[in-house]
C-alpha cells in the first residue's frame, strides 16, 4: 500500500512537471508589435486564447499598413505549430511548421517547404528578438524590436 502511494506521488509529480513544461514552450513573448530594424517592416502579435496567436507581417507605405503576410501559432495535441499564409503565394495555403525547441530558440521547421525550412525566434531581451529565416544551408537573420513599453 505504502508502495503505492509512492508511486502515485511520483506520477502526480511528473505529469505536474510536464504540463508546466509544455506551457512553458507556447511563444507568448511575441504578443505586441516588432519593428524590422532598419525597415518600415512589422510583425504583430495577439494573443486569442492558451493554445492561440494570430499575427501579420506588414510595411508601411505612404503611413498605411499594408499587409504582406497572415501568421497563426496553434498548439494541436502535444506539438506547437507556426502557419504562414504569404499573399500570391503557394494559392492561398498556409504553410505549416513544427516547432523544435533548440536552447533558447523556438525553430519552427518544415524540412519540406523549398524556403524557408526554418523560421527561428530568439527572444535577446524583453524588447529585441532575433529571428532567422532560412534552411540548414542559408537564410538571413533580422532583429526585431518591440514598438511597446514592456
Amino acid at each position: 500500500m505504502r508502495m503505492r502511494i509512492v508511486k502515485l506521488i511520483t506520477l502526480i509529480v511528473i505529469l505536474s512537471v510536464s504540463t508546466v513544461s509544455v506551457a512553458q514552450e507556447f511563444p507568448t513573448f511575441l504578443v505586441g508589435t516588432w519593428k524590422v530594424t532598419g525597415s518600415n517592416h512589422f510583425e504583430h502579435w495577439d494573443l486569442v486564447n492558451d493554445h492561440t496567436l494570430k499575427g501579420l507581417m506588414y510595411q508601411l507605405e505612404s503611413g498605411l499598413p499594408v499587409v504582406s503576410e497572415y501568421l497563426e501559432i496553434r498548439r494541436k495535441g502535444d506539438d506547437i505549430y507556426y502557419f504562414a499564409t504569404v499573399l500570391d503565394q503557394n494559392n492561398g495555403e498556409s504553410i505549416p511548421f513544427k516547432l523544435h525547441l533548440r536552447d533558447s530558440a523556438y525553430s519552427f521547421e518544415n524540412p519540406e517547404h523549398d524556403f524557408p525550412g526554418i523560421i527561428r525566434y530568439t527572444p535577446l531581451s524583453d524588447h529585441k528578438i532575433s529571428v532567422f529565416v532560412g534552411t540548414e544551408d542559408d537564410g538571413f537573420e533580422l532583429e526585431l524590436v518591440s514598438t511597446e513599453a514592456k
